[in-house]
């Protein structure tokens, strides 16, 4: 806590007073309709993929209860990285909610002998930002986009382009 921001080390000492945070490997205490965007079939796939390793234990669910759960980060890993796959929470929460559930997942995966925490980052500036206070690096990586014809592909890129928010580089 001592080397984040001012602002950040509150919002997780308020939530923290507020509530209490879990492990759970519960698959009904993640919202999955909340925390899953995109398509019904998008939905349904990473769904999926998320209970297979939920069951296959390479993944657990980070949960904030006031009294109930309120809140949740799903996050899978392997030998040596985590990464944080999905969150929710509810409209109505104590303020730093989401900011306690990724620390205290951090905190898990050191304490767990792994060497690395993906944020899974963002096209949005400002979330790359905010999960750079934890004290994370922002890594560029690229992205390749493919289509059968010139067409898709560009307006696969135009897509991607058009996104509030978006830092372009």
């Amino acid at each position: 806590l001592e080397q984040m921001t001012g602002r950040l080390r509150n919002h997780i000492i308020n939530a923290k007073k507020q509530m209490k945070i879990d492990i759970s490997e519960n698959p009904s205490d993640f919202n999955f309709d909340i925390a899953i965007q995109g398509s019904a079939e998008e939905k349904k796939l990473r769904k999926n993929l998320a209970l297979k390793l939920l069951a296959s234990k390479n993944a657990i669910i980070i949960i904030a209860k006031n009294p109930d759960v309120c809140g949740g980060i799903l996050v899978a890993f392997d030998d040596n990285r985590a990464y944080m796959l999905h969150s929710w929470q509810k409209e109505v929460v104590p303020r730093g909610t989401i900011s306690a559930l990724i620390f205290d997942a951090v905190n898990w995966v050191f304490a767990h002998s792994l060497c690395q925490f993906d944020f899974e980052g963002s096209v949005l500036q400002s979330i790359d930002y905010f999960f750079s206070g934890f004290n994370g690096d922002i890594i560029p990586y690229g992205h390749l986009f493919w289509s059968k014809n010139k067409e898709g592909l560009y307006n696969l890129i135009n897509k991607s382009m058009n996104i509030s928010g978006r830092l372009i580089i």
